[in-house]
């Protein structure tokens, strides 16, 4: 860089900035053509001069992402220097910026959690949260970077906007970051066990998503690890491990190798929940909609169809034989009276023979539907709040089809076809949900492209 510009930035000089581009319009461009150099927007964020960065990310933004000699963007050589003005000016206009990333994969993120800086740690998140997501070249979040450098207050705040914050994946974003392992495949549970700090122990065992008993890449749980420090006392964090239901490695039941899975045979009930997977996966939201909405529309006729049978409804009581029940059949002469079958008010006047074919086309009309919305919703509480709306829905239907049905029938076998049906419905719904978790486990990309996550390795 020409020591006139490297001058000029570093006094934050604006207009001597426009008499070399004078001079040489393209003065600017030949740096950006370097792949690391240090850039004027480098000596400015060093220096703390914020109108001339601000003017500097005008000319060229591609600055703000280029890596000096060090490895350091300009936001990043800004933190290192202390520069807090200017990183927070810079990034109301340029929030992408906290996901740059420099030497050792490292960006604004991970410093501030190393740094311990708790209040621009919080507006990063704020800037841009899909920042947390990304990870180092050591395969460390933020949440490893703060335990390694006993950042406590730091880890605490970044968990904390984890199970505060409801943006879209996030549940995702929280239960992949507390069993994401580093290099060494340590999770957050490792570090704390390893170091000792027991606070962040007992944060984590009190959360519902840690999974207390993964292993690292040694193969050592954090029980282990917790049980190998003993130059300390760290007794009340191994009792607490072991009330979490935490095991040693030797303990834990040795499960089937991805290995031995691929080699082993295709069961039938592989080959439908590939085929149930393939089908979902290749859906569009659009398409998705569209099967939700006739699948809505066929549950609603359905429903009505069951509350205007063909021939409708008797509307008096007439049981042969039965001096106390009374009948109110208009008068249209003994034989007439006669010839009319055992009825209750309210039961459908249809032949007692066609009313059992009627029941299973209504019940296949009204069950297909329910396991399309099943099958095409994905595994959520409000989809499991749904399943159970639907269900109630389907009891009621098939209570007032064995309320209706024709005399002499028992309303038993009904309800307990219509109760057939509607737990076969829920346990599909539950086994190809359950079975979706395993094939994304071992096909963490689809899951991810399934999710509609962003880039990040977290």
């Amino acid at each position: 860089m020409d020591q006139n510009l490297r001058d000029a930035a570093e006094q934050g000089n604006i207009d001597a900035l426009y008499s070399l581009i004078e001079i040489d319009p393209e003065v600017l461009s030949k740096i950006d053509e370097i792949s690391f150099v240090q850039t004027p927007l480098h000596v400015a964020a060093a220096a703390g001069n914020t109108r001339f960065a601000m003017e500097m990310m005008m000319l060229k933004p591609s600055f703000a992402k280029k890596l000096n000699p060090n490895g350091l963007t300009p936001l990043l050589l800004a933190m290192h220097k202390n520069q807090i003005q200017l990183v927070l000016e810079l990034l109301k206009n340029h929030k992408d910026l906290v996901c740059s990333q420099g030497r050792g994969g490292m960006n604004p993120l991970h410093y501030a959690a190393q740094t311990g800086n708790l209040d621009l740690l919080a507006k990063l998140l704020i800037f841009c949260p899909k920042s947390i997501k990304d990870v180092t070249s050591q395969s460390e979040t933020a949440l490893h970077i703060a335990l390694k450098n006993d950042m406590l207050d730091a880890f605490q705040l970044l968990v904390g906007w984890l199970q505060r914050a409801w943006l879209k994946n996030v549940r995702v974003w929280e239960m992949r970051m507390l069993a994401w392992g580093d290099v060494d495949g340590n999770t957050v549970l490792h570090i704390a066990a390893s170091k000792n700090q027991l606070q962040v122990v007992r944060w984590l065992l009190a959360h519902r998503r840690l999974i207390v008993n993964y292993p690292n890449s040694e193969g050592f749980t954090a029980l282990d690890i917790a049980e190998k420090q003993t130059q300390v006392d760290n007794q009340e964090i191994r009792n607490m491990l072991c009330r979490a239901g935490a095991k040693n490695a030797s303990s834990l039941r040795e499960g089937v190798s991805w290995t031995d899975y691929f080699r082993s045979p295709v069961t039938l009930f592989d080959k439908l929940c590939v085929l149930f997977l393939r089908e979902r996966t290749q859906l569009s939201n659009d398409f998705r909609n569209m099967l939700l909405v006739v699948a809505v529309l066929l549950v609603t006729i359905t429903y009505q169809a069951a509350l205007s049978p063909p021939g409708g409804f008797w509307q008096d009581n007439y049981i042969p034989g039965n001096d106390n029940q009374l009948n109110f059949t208009a008068a249209a002469g003994a034989s007439a009276e006669v010839s009319q079958p055992p009825h209750r008010v309210g039961t459908v006047t249809m032949p007692r023979h066609f009313f059992p074919l009627l029941v299973v086309i209504y019940i296949l009309n009204f069950y297909m539907p329910l396991i399309l919305i099943a099958l095409v919703l994905p595994a959520s509480l409000p989809t499991m709040l749904l399943i159970i709306s639907f269900g109630l829905l389907f009891l009621s239907y098939g209570t007032s089809i064995a309320i209706t049905a024709p005399l002499p029938s028992s309303w038993l076998p009904y309800f307990l076809f219509f109760s057939l049906f509607l737990v076969s419905n829920i346990v599909l719904w539950g086994i190809s949900n359950w079975k979706a978790k395993d094939f994304f486990s071992a096909f963490p990309d689809w899951k991810k492209e399934e999710e509609g996550l962003g880039s990040g390795g977290a």
